[in-house]
């Protein structure tokens, strides 16, 4: 059985591109691999997926949102990594976006996927496969 760290190393409101969120992720593995990956969240994800007005200030609202569901976008992330670790991934940039991802998202959240991933402490997770 194959295990990897996968430790939340930071966190980036409305970073310099069209994403809403960032969330900075360290994989290491087995035999000294290592990978610094940024899940990156959609600023259409973040606005659909949380119904937020047009009107509505949307970097002041991705704060509220971070602080309020800081929790759900964690397990967005590590649930994400999850699928990168599996399918063997190269890119250190991963995006969740409304489109392709929102239904998924929302099977997560619900619980109807469910992590492979366990909890070791604040920010750290043990991935085994």
């Amino acid at each position: 059985m194959t295990q990897r760290t996968l430790e939340i190393t930071g966190y980036k409101i409305d970073p310099p591109n069209d994403t809403a969120l960032g969330i900075m992720i360290d994989v290491r593995g087995p035999f000294e691999e290592y990978s610094m990956l940024m899940v990156y969240f959609t600023e259409e994800f973040v606005r659909e997926y949380f119904k937020i007005r047009w009107f509505k200030d949307l970097p002041k609202e991705e704060h509220k949102l971070f602080r309020d569901h800081r929790e759900t976008f964690i397990l967005w992330a590590i649930a994400r990594v999850e699928v990168w670790i599996r399918k063997g991934g190269k890119e250190d940039k991963l995006f969740i976006d409304y489109e392709k991802d929102a239904a998924w998202a929302a099977k997560v959240e619900e619980g109807q996927i469910k992590l492979k991933s366990r909890k070791e402490k604040e920010d750290l997770y043990i991935f085994e496969r």
